[in-house]
């Protein structure tokens, strides 16, 4: 476990089986500036853990992993999160809130406020639309869970007065990363989304270990219309978009379409509809 405290330093508690063990040396010299608020997620997607955190002044801090899951070592990244400033007591919630498999980031304020910064390649657009409509109380510190248990990450609000507030997500059901590098047990394609749809859907898909991946587009006869995915990847959480497109670029009539995965041996083959 990793806790910060109002001086804005960094604490580590062993977890030994049986109880945890505070090891000092593990953050020395570590001060972010006052009112610190830490949480682990595997940023960089290299199986180990690291750390996001908030401060006082409304910041955000990167310190990543550079050792193993087993032996970490922190080096914090300078201006990683760009000019994000949120204002005060800035508290992080990571997830991939996009489906675009990085990770974004939730933060809540002091007086309530709930900002959503969009990982763009490496930059962070805020992008308010997507948490209009959320507040909470004071000090309001975001989390994330499938509390509903439908695949997708719902949003947690805990406030100053101990109280909570809950705000489903209602989006198709897509495992996502909330806390860690969370890998799926067995292959999967889920229902694109939106569908029906006119002319843009996402297709996503989980692989509980890495190989060659095929996704293809058939029209109702067979024939094959586009081929999205054809690579070698990684074990983890996927998705592609279909425009609505064939191979050299010209929109599909509208009607019923099959999309088909192939990894391994693992073969799944589902409808979609485009809508005029």
């Amino acid at each position: 476990m990793i806790s910060g405290d109002l001086n804005g330093s960094l604490f580590f508690h062993q977890n030994t089986g049986s109880g945890f063990v505070y090891l000092s040396t593990v953050f020395t010299g570590i001060d972010i500036g006052d009112w610190s608020a830490p949480v682990l997620i595997d940023m960089d997607f290299d199986y180990d853990l690291d750390i996001i955190a908030g401060n006082e002044n409304g910041n955000l801090f990167y310190f990543e992993n550079s050792g193993t899951p087993d032996s970490a070592s922190w080096l914090q990244i300078p201006g990683y999160f760009g000019s994000i400033d949120v204002g005060t007591n800035c508290v992080p919630a990571p997830g991939d809130l996009d489906h675009d498999g990085d990770i974004d980031i939730v933060t809540g304020d002091l007086f309530g406020e709930i900002q959503y910064f969009r990982n763009d390649a490496g930059s962070w657009i805020e992008d308010p639309a997507t948490v209009m409509g959320i507040s909470g109380g004071q000090n309001a510190a975001p989390a994330f869970g499938d509390l509903d248990n439908d695949g997708d990450l719902d949003l947690t609000l805990g406030n100053y007065s101990g109280t909570f507030n809950y705000f489903q997500n209602n989006n198709p059901a897509l495992p996502l990363v909330s806390t860690g590098r969370i890998l799926p047990k067995e292959h999967e394609i889920f229902q694109n989304y939106p569908n029906p749809f006119n002319p843009v859907t996402v297709i996503s898909w989980q692989l509980a270990f890495g190989g060659e991946v095929e996704i293809k587009i058939f029209n109702l006869l067979g024939q094959n219309v586009r081929t999205l995915v054809n690579e070698r990847q990684e074990a983890g959480y996927h998705s592609v978009v279909w425009e609505g497109q064939d191979e050299a670029g010209n929109p599909v009539a509208s009607g019923i379409y099959l999309y088909r995965i192939r990894a391994g041996e693992f073969f799944i083959v589902r409808k979609m509809v485009l809508m005029e």
